[in-house]
């Protein structure tokens, strides 16, 4: 995507309101460092009351990245790569970490296929893992195969781990929605879909999510780490 003559590796959210960014990939490829900006950092977004961590291929390998999704205290993290097929225990040994620094699902969508810059075969097998690491679902290396899983979601962090890590005022509680796209790049569209930084105070907006959503049901364990850069 491009905002004001700045070009960024993107995700992009769809629904009926139309496409909106909702994350630029902070850490760079050598390949993409002079054709592109990093993004701000970490960030989170709100979909149908879930706090959902994105990343983007590298940004996924990276221990203060990870370690900055965390303390938004996501319930589920979301993340996009490509990798050669050689690569596919390094990818799956990464989304069983990050649910381990995260203490929250994984869903990882990784290309299938033949593509562009050398990617002849590609690892493919999408997946989806538990918070504690564990398998749930897992496509194959075809460009039209699916994984999919019913994720039953847990509750957020009490107000004061929010209070202590995602930026809430000095009151402890979670600041109130006021209209703006505060934390973002004035030239961004304004969206109901409202990011989250350890330093923006925005609410957390939500909308609807395609995930099949389940009630929250128990405490929720949450426990600093140190993460270390996964080459």
């Amino acid at each position: 995507m491009q905002s004001y003559g700045r070009r960024y590796v993107a995700t992009v959210l769809v629904d009926a309101n139309g496409p909106i960014v909702v994350y630029r990939k902070t850490h760079l490829g050598a390949d993409e460092k002079g054709s592109f900006w990093s993004g701000p950092g970490p960030h989170a977004i709100c979909l149908d009351g879930w706090r959902i961590g994105l990343g983007i291929c590298r940004d996924t390998g990276i221990g203060k990245n990870l370690s900055g999704t965390a303390q938004l205290g996501v319930d589920l993290y979301a993340w996009g790569v490509v990798h050669h097929d050689w690569e596919l225990v390094e990818q799956e040994r990464r989304a069983r970490h990050i649910a381990a620094i995260c203490r929250a699902p994984v869903a990882m969508a990784s290309f299938a296929g033949s593509t562009g810059e050398g990617f002849l075969t590609t690892a493919g097998h999408s997946a989806i893992w538990s918070a504690t690491s564990t398998l749930i679902a897992r496509a194959g290396n075809g460009p039209a195969e699916i994984a999919s899983a019913t994720l039953p979601r847990v509750p957020s962090l009490p107000t004061e781990e929010l209070s202590r890590h995602a930026g809430a005022d000095q009151s402890g509680s979670w600041p109130k929605w006021r209209g703006g796209a505060e934390g973002r790049d004035s030239g961004d569209p304004v969206s109901p879909h409202s990011l989250v930084t350890p330093q923006d105070k925005s609410n957390v907006h939500c909308s609807q999510y395609s995930f099949d959503l389940v009630p929250p049901s128990g405490p929720r364990q949450y426990t600093d780490r140190a993460p270390r850069d996964i080459p």
